[in-house]
């Protein structure tokens, strides 16, 4: 579909990921990125122990994430934002809560603290994400 209005493209989007798991009952999640955002620009997600703090040790237990949109041409943040993990203390099914709740944050690379594969991460490389070791990213705040 091509519109020039980004809104409209995100809400089709939007719509789509909503229905096509009701309407396809064996897909478990559906995951559509529309492409208006300008070349070069990526949202990537972190897993952090506080606002401001270091990286986690724990990707889905972990308290807070940090939200960064880069530009990559200039190779500088344009914007960052903490946002307080949902899911962090739940007993049962934490990664599945936790990586969908990611999903719909819409990230174009999620860092983890190292290589698992648990449910989160599984759910997120499906859906697309780039899942980058915690030493092949730049620190938070750098």
């Amino acid at each position: 579909m091509k519109t020039p209005s980004a809104k409209l493209a995100d809400h089709v989007a939007d719509r789509l990921e909503e229905l096509i798991p009701r309407k396809f009952p064996l897909v478990v999640m559906a995951r559509i990125r529309p492409h208006f955002a300008p070349d070069g620009i990526i949202r990537r997600i972190t897993p952090v122990d506080k606002p401001e703090g270091e990286i986690s040790e724990h990707f889905v237990r972990a308290p807070w994430f940090l939200i960064e949109t880069e530009d990559t041409k200039k190779h500088q943040v344009v914007k960052r934002q903490f946002v307080e993990n949902p899911h962090a203390r739940k007993e049962r099914k934490r990664g599945l809560l936790v990586g969908n709740w990611l999903l719909s944050l819409k990230p174009d690379e999620i860092v983890i603290p190292e290589k698992h594969h648990g449910t989160a991460v599984v759910l997120l490389e499906e859906a697309g994400v780039d899942i980058l070791p915690a030493g092949q990213n730049p620190v938070p705040g750098g």
